[in-house]
């Protein structure tokens, strides 16, 4: 943490240029993204803003995740959901602004680099379990440094070990979702009965499975 700016400068560049060559690779995607947007700015930030609080829940008990979530973009700034969200992310920004004493604020940095080419280019997909993947070792990294300076003994370790058995079932239970076409769309249509993206993919796979008898209540209509 005692770095100097030239040494960071330095680390941080080959990570730089990969950024770089990305975008050039990606300008014609991300282009569109940014000159005929799926809804404006403003109005991207407030979803946003639903979602990071939503990604959080997520990580702390992953028990609702989907393919295609059911998730809606804000209609205006006053959505009823939007300050209760925005007031819970200051809350955790003043934490970490704390925090930041104890040399962890690049814990936040780190979390909000992650999560902020899909913050700030509006897609037509809100929300993703996948966007997570770089941001959650901010997050558990910072987890297991607070147990740990909080308590050594045998409680941080006997919270760790049932917080990771729990995890451990949950994985082997979307296991048996991941499976085929037709467990995966099912599953997204009974946790997302309005997203119709999934109620169609959930019907191309039901087709294929040469099963078009199948009631569609049984996806959550």
């Amino acid at each position: 943490f005692g770095m100097s700016w030239r040494r960071r400068f330095r680390l941080y560049l080959p990570a730089a240029a990969i950024g770089l060559l990305y975008l050039l690779v990606s300008r014609a995607i991300v282009g569109k993204a940014l000159l005929a947007p799926v809804r404006s700015l403003d109005l991207q930030l407030w979803t946003q803003v639903k979602a990071w609080s939503y990604y959080l829940l997520q990580l702390v008990m992953p028990v609702r995740l989907s393919v295609d979530h059911q998730f809606f973009a804000a209609r205006t700034w006053s959505d009823p959901a939007n300050l209760p969200a925005l007031l819970f992310l200051i809350s955790l920004a003043w934490a970490l602004v704390q925090l930041r004493r104890a040399g962890l604020g690049w814990m936040a940095g780190w979390w909000v680099l992650a999560l902020a080419p899909t913050a700030l280019v509006p897609l037509i997909v809100l929300v993703n379990d996948h966007r997570l993947y770089l941001a959650a070792p901010a997050f558990f990294a910072l987890a297991a440094i607070c147990l740990c300076r909080f308590d050594r003994g045998r409680v941080a370790t006997m919270l760790t070990v049932a917080y990771f058995l729990v995890l451990a079932i949950l994985s082997l239970q979307r296991t048996t979702v991941w499976r085929d076409e037709l467990s995966l769309w099912r599953d997204a249509a009974l946790r997302g009965p309005l997203v119709v993206k999934s109620q169609l993919r959930y019907g191309d796979a039901l087709v294929a499975a040469a099963r078009v008898s199948e009631p569609p209540a049984r996806a959550g209509l």
